[in-house]
């Protein structure tokens, strides 16, 4: 009967381990420096900012290189009365001579190495009047199309509101594309989603795994002192 509960009490720590941080990241912007138009780089691969900003948390997420964080549409950095986020995520038009890898033809996306599933959540502004979202099985934006998603203009009387978007899909996405995001126009803020490996990064939590260990070596123990039983007849 003991032996029963340390292997039932070795498996709560398993579950607590895998579901301890399955709720969904939140992928901000304010770390990085949207003063100066950073880069994300390696920030949400526990690395650092294009300008040396980090290291952020390991989601395991990686922007293409026409990706920039700035400070929210319309406003200056230090205006007071800025309304929305505070720093947005922009995609730079990969033609012009400024952006950090000149390519007419690569896509603006969102790589996430261990995948995620279930739901994209995202805030969203745009004076354009369509653009897409699209969520795709591979990285960089290959692979099976799981959803798309039309979106809008959000302006109106002379402003444009920051809205919260979510779109469903099945299977494990790795990559999102931001189809006709405007530089100039569209912005995204406080990305959230749900990793496939169920952790917060890319790497488990060390506490969580320490209960599972825990468990599992106090089960081993118990069933190395357990005698063995010798029948005679």
């Amino acid at each position: 009967m003991r032996l029963s509960r340390l292997m039932l009490g070795a498996a709560f720590a398993a579950g607590l381990a895998g579901a301890a941080s399955a709720a969904p990241v939140v992928i901000g912007f304010d770390g990085l420096d949207g003063v100066n138009g950073e880069a994300p780089g390696q920030y949400y691969s526990g690395g650092q900012g294009g300008l040396g900003s980090g290291p952020g948390a390991n989601y395991g997420v990686t922007f293409s290189g026409d990706a920039v964080v700035v400070c929210s549409l319309g406003f200056a950095c230090d205006d007071p009365d800025r309304a929305g986020p505070t720093d947005v995520l922009r995609f730079l038009d990969p033609r012009a001579a400024f952006a950090p890898d000149p390519d007419p033809d690569a896509p603006s996306v969102m790589n996430v190495a261990g995948g995620f599933t279930g739901e994209l959540s995202l805030l969203y502004a745009n004076a354009a009047e369509s653009s897409t979202l699209r969520i795709w099985s591979g990285v960089g934006g290959t692979g099976s199309l799981l959803a798309s998603l039309r979106l809008g203009s959000t302006c109106g009387d002379g402003a444009c509101d920051f809205l919260r978007i979510s779109q469903a899909f099945a299977g494990t996405a790795h990559s999102v594309e931001f189809v006709n995001f405007d530089f100039r126009l569209a912005g995204v803020d406080d990305i959230a989603l749900t990793l496939a490996d169920g952790g917060t990064g890319a790497v488990p939590e060390p506490s969580a795994w320490a209960l599972a260990i825990l468990g599992f070596g106090l089960a081993g123990a118990r069933l190395r002192r357990r005698p063995a039983l010798c029948r005679v007849r």
